[in-house]
This record gives C-alpha cells, sequence and structure tokens, in this order.
C-alpha cells in the first residue's frame, strides 16, 4: 500500500519551526551555498585530477615508445596539475559562515559564482588539452606525443582564473570591486 502523501502541515513541524525563527532562512540559505561553493570546488579538483591521470598514460606511453626525453615535461605539467588541485581542495569557501568575523558581501558571491562558471569552461578546455592517448600503436607507426606547450598555455590561463577567483574572495580584485560600490 502506498504511503499518504503529507500535506504542508503535516510534512514536519520542525521545517514550520525552522521557518518561524529570524533569520534563520537566510542561515540556510547561505549554508546550501557554502555546500554548493565546496561541491564546485571538489568538481574543478576532479577535472585536474582526470587531467593528471591523463598525464600519466601519456608518460607511459612515452616510456613504451622510448621518448624518454618526453618524461620532464610531462612530470612538471603532472607536479602542476597536483599543486593546483591541492589549492582547490583546501581554498578558502565562497562563502563564510554565520559566526566568522568575516563575512563576504552577496554582491561579491554573485561575481564569484559567475567567476566558477568560466573556471569550469576553462577547466573543460584543460581536459580537452589532454587527449587521451592512442591505444598502444604497432612499430610501424610513428610516435604519437603529447602537445605539452598547449597544456602548459591552458594549464597558465586556469591557474590565473584560479587567483583571480582568490583575489575575488579576499577584496583584492580591484577592477570588479570597483562596481560594487
Amino acid at each position: 500500500m502506498a504511503e499518504p502523501e503529507l500535506g504542508p502541515s503535516r510534512r514536519g513541524g520542525l521545517a514550520d519551526l525552522v521557518r518561524r525563527i529570524p533569520g534563520f532562512r537566510g542561515y540556510m540559505q547561505r549554508e546550501e551555498r557554502r555546500e554548493s561553493d565546496r561541491l564546485q570546488r571538489s568538481l574543478l579538483a576532479d577535472e585536474l585530477a582526470r587531467c593528471r591521470r591523463r598525464l600519466d598514460a601519456w608518460a607511459r606511453r612515452a616510456v613504451e615508445q622510448a621518448r624518454l626525453d618526453d618524461l620532464p615535461a610531462i612530470e612538471r605539467l603532472r607536479t602542476r596539475l597536483l599543486r593546483l588541485e591541492d589549492r582547490i581542495r583546501g581554498a578558502v569557501e565562497g562563502y563564510s559562515g554565520l559566526f566568522a568575523q568575516a563575512q563576504i558581501d552577496e554582491r561579491v558571491l554573485a561575481l564569484v559564482y559567475e567567476h566558477d562558471c568560466l573556471l569550469d569552461e576553462w577547466a573543460e578546455r584543460l581536459v580537452q588539452s589532454i587527449a587521451e592517448p592512442p591505444a598502444s600503436s604497432s612499430p610501424q607507426e610513428p610516435p604519437t606525443q603529447l602537445d605539452a606547450q598547449a597544456v602548459e598555455q591552458q594549464l597558465d590561463a586556469f591557474e590565473r582564473a584560479w587567483a583571480r577567483r582568490e583575489r575575488i574572495l579576499r577584496g583584492t580584485e580591484q577592477d570588479i570591486l570597483a562596481g560594487l560600490i
């Protein structure tokens, strides 16, 4: 037998009680934003981890093809990706909590979320710049190579975009913040 659907009066006394507490609704919305920010950063870091896994595959490919001179460039990219991934995972949240000393302006938060959309695009470009290496080739085929320079350019752009997000949250991105005053 299907459970009867609860009407608004029977949904939950706690939810009704919470709605009556002044300011609590706004607090819950901010907490949802905090969770959204954490999720966004996690997804960006996961994309960078995906890039690192692809670089691992390129490193294996270089070894298989005896192109050991390619390994230092690949390892430099891997190291940069890992550092950036850690920086993103451990970043300051795009929202300060209810009892935090420094509250972040709602307009700044809107800019951060807008900027996060751009970061999604940069992350996708970075992923695309590191295509999966082709399946193993026969000895007659020419060796395939990662375009490390193109990857480095995309990684530079992503790092600049991430640094800008950090400056927005610190309040030091003057060209953006000037429009809010």
